[in-house]
């Protein structure tokens, strides 16, 4: 049995650029209304920082945050040579890529009531350990980006120091 082909349709010019306008305009205000309602990236200098509420840690990218935030500064820490500026410094750059800043800044009541600020990176040795201490121990037990940072900047300490300075 043969088919019969039937002649294409003949398709009116107008009525063809009506409907190709028509669905021009529908993408048009699809695109627009998804525009209007999608919310810009928020801006951040680093991954780290463009993360800024609790990571989820069994997320890709909050593994990869945690991995790269506690890996060893450049330059190992031994006590027995100790290179303090370069220690500081490492750990500078450490914490503005990874949001650790404020973990440096240590608030001291004075005797007389007021409160003195300093930054550890900057001012070290200018305030006790003790003081260093209680400022840690604020956050000790919150499930906070403030811990997480916490542990991030200690496991970093771990990895940097010589198997030696570890012991002491």
């Amino acid at each position: 049995m043969s088919r019969v082909a039937r002649p294409p349709e003949v398709i009116d010019p107008a009525t063809f650029a009506a409907a190709v306008t028509a669905a021009v305009e529908q993408i048009l205000a699809a695109r627009v209304q998804q525009a209007a309602t999608t919310t810009p990236p928020h801006f951040a200098i680093s991954p780290a920082l463009a993360q800024p509420n609790v990571l989820d840690y069994s997320s890709g990218i909050g593994a990869k945050i945690f991995t790269k935030a506690t890996e060893a500064l450049a330059t190992p820490f031994n006590i027995r040579n100790p290179n303090i500026k370069l220690l500081l410094h490492e750990l500078q750059v450490r914490s503005e890529s990874f949001g650790w800043n404020d973990l440096f800044t240590i608030n001291v009541l004075n005797n007389d009531g007021t409160r003195t600020t300093f930054d550890l990176l900057t001012t070290h040795g200018q305030c006790s350990m003790q003081h260093v201490q209680e400022e840690s121990l604020r956050y000790l037990n919150e499930a906070s980006r403030k811990r997480q940072n916490y542990y991030q900047l200690f496991v970093c300490l771990t990895n940097t120091v010589d198997e030696h300075t570890r012991r002491i």
